[in-house]
């Protein structure tokens, strides 16, 4: 489909899906014709592809401890990035962020301090969580290609149905609901977009070949509009309701790790892919309108922040690449602080996030000012694949490779109190110049000396007037 075919993307909600069985044609470039042989960007063979495919299971012997080693070896080779001593660096940032009063790590006080408030226990390792809008219910997208879906209360869940073979034997990476929650879509390794009925269970829908290649994301637009992103850096836009795609872009040259919708009023989407970028799709002239440049390292995850004036991307080599709203080309700030990949990331309030990194930990991140504030749990040493907020915002949801999906109770962190006021308070002045600098504390120190400046200058003119004017008084 060209990307001149445009679409209305305001158009009102339909229950019309994508029922067209038709496949689409597989007419995509390489990403080799998309770029310059001499752009950063051009790169055939990725160097820092993932060791470990997304759709490689991991094989242990039921102890994910023992296999955690050869897990870091595999992910880390590619990179030349293995550190044997990544054990001891956790156990130091775990020491800092359990010094905090609200950091529920210890599993002792797990029930007490927002850990891990139900548990559940997958057939098979579990990709992409998505939760019901109306409803306390929860689907999960398995590496076998299977959905289960789940019911849960503040402390247990329950397996309600397993939809089988919904990609075949391919991995379920993707999910979304649609129609106020009565329709579930998902996508998966098969390059196919499927459409079930909650209530029933049953497809009534089936896009085959809706991608070249494997669907990494789906993501819900306004009304019926839906985005799609795969394994090549294409990204498609979907009108359920004419049943085709009304826009398609490939501007990256890896896979699509994330995307993000910035809201009705402006109707982007920020992507973040494997090649290192991070790009913005505008819905309503169908084009890119930014795009960094090449970062070296993946982008894993990405979120919009600060009332949608920053957005954070999260890397491979755990460093928060910070981004100013609509200035993509420059970074406005790097954030270290974690050992291993952000795999995963989810939006608690605008000042505050968390995120899931390859090391099995759930870190409560501060954004201007940048710090780890504590730990929401962890999982048992093993990557985070995917993290889920509730549309109420009180419950997170993280899947892991230890082939669970755990939930916490996370109303805590928005708690009056329950962090220290310099931790997450900061002036609308030094985000300004922070928007506008990539060495904000230089240009803040800068602005501050200029105003003591003027000040001193004032005084002085006002003493000379002053002086002036008594001396008149006396003649």
């Amino acid at each position: 489909m060209s990307s001149s075919c445009m679409c209305n993307h305001r158009l009102g909600r339909s229950n019309a899906l994508l029922v067209s069985p038709v496949a689409l044609s597989r007419t995509h470039p390489s990403p080799s014709s998309h770029s310059n042989a001499s752009s950063p960007r051009a790169r055939a063979s990725h160097p820092r592809r993932r060791a470990l495919p997304r759709d490689k299971k991991i094989r242990d012997t039921g102890n994910p401890a023992a296999a955690r080693p050869a897990l870091d070896a595999a992910r880390g080779a590619a990179s030349g990035r293995y550190d044997p001593c990544a054990g001891a660096k956790r156990a130091r940032v775990t020491s800092i962020v359990r010094s905090h009063r609200r950091a529920p790590f210890d599993r002792t006080d797990a029930m007490d301090d927002g850990g891990a408030c139900a548990s559940a226990e997958c057939a098979e390792q579990p990709f992409d969580v998505a939760f019901a809008p109306t409803t306390h219910v929860f689907s999960v997208g398995l590496i076998d290609g299977n959905i289960e879906q789940w019911s849960h209360t503040d402390s247990s869940c329950t397996k309600i149905e397993t939809l089988r073979r919904v990609h075949g034997k391919e991995t379920c990476r993707t999910l979304a609901y649609v129609d106020g929650g009565s329709v579930l879509l998902s996508g998966g390794a098969d390059a196919c977009i499927v459409a079930t009925d909650v209530a029933t269970g049953s497809t009534v829908a089936r896009l085959e070949n809706a991608h070249a290649t494997s669907i990494n994301r789906i993501i819900t637009l306004s009304g019926n509009v839906i985005a799609s992103g795969d394994d090549d850096g294409c990204v498609k836009i979907w009108d359920t309701r004419a049943r085709t795609a009304c826009g398609e872009h490939k501007p990256f040259v890896d896979f699509v790790s994330d995307m993000k919708y910035a809201g009705e009023d402006r109707n982007e989407i920020v992507i973040s892919s494997g090649d290192g970028t991070l790009g913005c799709l505008n819905l309503n002239s169908n084009k890119m309108v930014g795009q960094c440049d090449n970062l070296e390292d993946e982008l894993l995850s990405c979120e919009i922040m600060k009332n949608g004036r920053k957005v954070v991307a999260g890397s491979q080599d755990g460093i928060l690449d910070i981004f100013s709203y609509g200035k993509w080309e420059d970074i406005s700030d790097r954030y270290p602080g974690h050992p291993q990949s952000v795999d995963a990331m989810a939006k608690v309030t605008e000042d505050m996030l968390v995120t899931g990194s390859s090391d099995g930990l759930i870190r409560v991140i501060s954004i201007f000012p940048n710090k780890i504030l504590g730990l929401v749990g962890e999982h048992s040493d093993m990557p985070i694949e995917r993290l889920t907020m509730s549309f109420d915002k009180n419950m997170l949801a993280s899947s892991s490779h230890d082939k669970t999906v755990k939930l916490w109770k996370v109303d805590w962190l928005t708690e009056e109190g329950a962090w220290d006021e310099d931790d997450m308070e900061v002036e609308d002045g030094e985000e300004d110049e922070e928007d506008d600098d990539n060495d904000g504390k230089t240009k803040k120190r800068k602005a501050k000396s200029k105003a003591n400046k003027n000040k001193a200058a004032q005084q002085k003119e006002e003493a000379k007037k002053k002086t002036l004017t008594k001396f008149f008084d006396d003649l």
